[in-house]
């Protein structure tokens, strides 16, 4: 056996034995005593370029061999004592100068030698390392992640990794970690989080395709092991999660129905009893995906998920999912609220898009499955009380709002057929363009007839959504939105003359002639209630004019916000005054946007719009004299 201080000296003559004094290091002494020679090896100087199409030369492989052996010893337990950490420190700005060097030279373009494809995969491999050792600890985190240019580095590098490698269980899995302890840092928020997210939106969205390919084999293969599948869950959902142009061109390109392609694939999975833990998991992550890209593109995306049975789906993940005990880590784990907390989460968030008309069409067909089936009752009996009653919460107020729907198609009379003009009161049902959905048809035959003068605009329309930007609401789904807000005001109305009492009551410093404000929270489930002053009111909607004009205040029976989601957890208020004759006013109120949303621009608002009003003018046009 070579003893440790025959390693020592020979490790400055060659690159073997540097590698085998890297793996000799059993303690914090040896680490001590070694970290001078792997920096004797280290260059503080480095060349302008380096030839690809020849082998790298001996300098370069001793550089990277001191490099992955500070990498091995620095992940090893019980080596890294404050004073390794304070040397680690002090010889950091020349660890990243080569470490940055070497990463610029050979990985950023394609390697024309067999030698230097080697190399790239090694310098890889062993970069990925050093960067996870170098943040696992608190002394040496700090100084690393202040150095400029070292997160941009980090997020890259777990992109680049992600895009060569996604199913790789070393490489790739060590890139994910790191980030993942990066954003457990306890100040990382305030400190670094700002530049981590201005880093990510950075990133090139041509990466989408690799990552979807990774979903898609997923959902594909049928001999995944499911390690495999639960690493390329967790790297996609962390190279999408924090990129907004990223996840809106994964959403083109069909990521939600492949996510749920995989969430049907693992309810169905014939898993083992030493695999259970690691399929709960997996179906965790396909949760909190759909609740983030829920929350981050609204109501378009969850009508296509609906349209994909994920309603369906989620009914037959209850008995798998909620046979974990509450005090299974995985119930209360540090998976944001945790895994049944999401699951939750998500059939709230589709309770609360059901504001919407598309998506309450697709709540319809999927429902009317799953009543004709007995599924509610098959997949419900016996599971927990808390999930019993979250989903009859979840089905009172889908219903009600089924009910509505039903009630608002039977009295609008604001769909003309774009072909013959006629709206065909009560006696026949107009239907909407699947494509475009905005132009409305008494038959099929009005459609084909109408065709050419519809086909121009109706693939502009249908081009926009599949960009998948968030798109305003159509007229119909703004009246529709209109419709609830009234029905909302009419069926609490009683209740509104107690909340106001209850709420002077509770604020005696409120001058009685004071007026209030009753807010109607759409985006919960089922619906909350409020009432505000004024004062309280306009931090929410500082510029709203109604709330600032004494002579809209004194000239209303009462005055109401309606508050409904948007994306990126925001909020969208629509204010609305009732008059003393009766006569109720709504209007969106001025607000404040968050500019991170995937909402449209404004002129894309603006074509849309104009789009939107040339579909429902064409009828007028050109129909039949």
């Amino acid at each position: 056996m070579v003893s440790f201080e025959y390693l020592k000296a020979s490790a400055k003559r060659s690159a073997d034995s540097l590698q085998q004094l890297g793996d000799a290091v059993r303690t914090a002494d040896d680490f001590w005593d070694a970290i001078p020679i792997f920096m004797r090896h280290i260059p503080s100087q480095h060349p302008e370029s380096v030839d690809l199409s020849k082998p790298p030369d001996s300098s370069l492989i001793f550089a990277v061999t001191s490099l992955s052996s500070i990498a091995r010893c620095l992940t090893r337990e019980n080596l890294v004592t404050e004073r390794i950490q304070r040397s680690i420190c002090r010889n950091w700005p020349r660890i990243w100068s080569c470490l940055s060097f070497l990463n610029d030279a050979y990985t950023k373009s394609p390697a024309l030698h067999e030698k230097v494809a080697e190399f790239q995969t090694w310098l890889t491999c062993v970069t990925s390392y050093l960067i996870y050792g170098v943040t696992s600890y608190a002394g040496i985190v700090g100084p690393v992640l202040k150095t400029p240019g070292v997160i941009q580095f980090i997020v890259d590098l777990f992109y680049r990794t992600a895009q060569t490698s996604m199913f790789d269980t070393a490489t790739t899995k060590i890139c994910l970690a790191t980030l993942e302890h990066l954003l457990r840092i306890s100040d990382w928020t305030s400190t670094y989080y700002p530049t981590f997210l201005e880093t990510f939106e950075k990133v090139d969205v041509n990466l989408a395709p690799g990552l979807i390919q990774g979903l898609v084999l997923c959902a594909e293969s049928k001999k995944m092991p499911i390690t495999e599948l639960s690493l390329g869950l967790r790297v996609y959902t962390m190279a999408i999660n924090f990129s907004t142009p990223l996840r809106r061109t994964c959403v083109a390109q069909y990521s939600v129905y492949w996510m749920i392609a995989i969430f049907r694939k693992l309810i169905n999975y014939r898993y083992t009893q030493d695999e259970f833990s690691e399929v709960i998991v997996c179906l965790g992550d396909c949760i909190i995906y759909l609740d983030s890209t829920f929350h981050a593109r609204g109501h378009t995306v969850v009508a296509d998920a609906l349209g994909n049975r994920l309603l369906l789906l989620m009914l037959r993940l209850v008995p798998l999912f909620f046979t974990v005990l509450p005090d299974d880590p995985l119930y209360a784990g540090d998976k944001s609220r945790g895994a049944h907390g999401v699951y939750f989460q998500l059939l709230e968030d589709i309770g609360v898009e059901s504001v919407s008309l598309s998506v309450l069409r697709a709540l319809s067909k999927s429902w009317r499955e799953i009543e004709k089936r007995g599924y509610y009752k098959q997949f419900l009996q016996g599971s927990p009380k808390q999930v019993q009653s979250r989903w009859l919460q979840f089905k009172e107020v889908v219903e009600e709002r089924l009910a509505l729907k039903d009630r608002w198609e039977e009295e609008d009379r604001l769909n003309p057929c774009s072909q013959c003009g006629s709206m065909h009161e009560g006696t026949k049902k107009m239907y909407r363009c699947s494509q475009c959905q905005i132009s409305y048809f008494c038959s099929k035959r009005c459609q084909k007839s109408n065709w050419e003068e519809h086909r121009e605009v109706c693939q502009e329309l249908y081009n926009f959504r599949m960009m998948y930007r968030t798109p305003c609401l159509d007229k119909y789904e703004q009246d529709f939105r209109m419709f609830l807000i009234a029905e909302s005001l009419r069926k609490h109305e009683k209740d509104m003359i107690s909340d106001e009492k209850a709420y002077r009551t509770s604020n005696p410093s409120l001058s009685p002639h004071e007026p209030v404000i009753h807010v109607h929270h759409f985006y919960s489930v089922p619906m909350q209630r409020e009432v505000l002053s004024i004062e309280e009111a306009t931090k929410f909607i500082p510029e709203e004019p109604w709330l600032q004009d004494p002579d809209v205040l004194t000239g209303t029976h009462g005055m109401f916000l309606a508050s409904f989601r948007k994306p990126f957890r925001s909020v969208e208020y629509i204010v609305t005054k009732r008059d003393l004759d009766g006569h109720v006013e709504c209007r969106c109120a001025v607000e404040q946007y968050d500019d991170r949303t995937d909402t449209v621009t404004e002129e894309e608002a603006e074509l849309m719009n104009n789009l939107s009003a040339q579909a429902l003018i064409n009828w007028d046009s050109e129909k039949p004299q």
